[in-house]
């Protein structure tokens, strides 16, 4: 996602292509907004889950439940962890026309 906001304007200038997210979610819940993620919601979200957290601890989190009706097709969802908890509101995207952009993290740890 980080990339993604990093790099929208210039593929934008290059191609015209314009990409605008429109849902973060996580196993404990989504943010979603049909015109798009403000740059602050978005960056919030980066910094939470950098910080181990889950999207849970913003304030403007949904039950992945209740989101499903917000979803447009041609819209991109991504899904910081990729979790089988998300299944369901990764599927109801696809149903509706949206793409999927899994962004799966793995921590390493040392070997004593």
């Amino acid at each position: 996602m980080g990339q993604l906001l990093e790099t929208r304007k210039v593929l934008g200038q290059r191609v015209g292509l314009r990409l605008v997210p429109v849902g973060l979610a996580d196993i404990s819940g989504a943010l979603i907004d049909a015109d798009g993620l403000s740059e602050e919601t978005s960056h919030s979200a980066l910094r939470v889950t950098a910080d181990g957290c889950l999207l849970d601890a913003l304030p403007e989190i949904q039950p992945l439940g209740e989101v499903g009706g917000m979803l447009q097709a041609g819209a991109i969802l991504a899904d910081l962890t990729a979790s089988t908890g998300t299944e369901p509101m990764l599927r109801m995207s696809l149903d509706v026309g949206c793409g999927l952009s899994e962004l799966i993290k793995f921590r390493c740890a040392s070997r004593g």
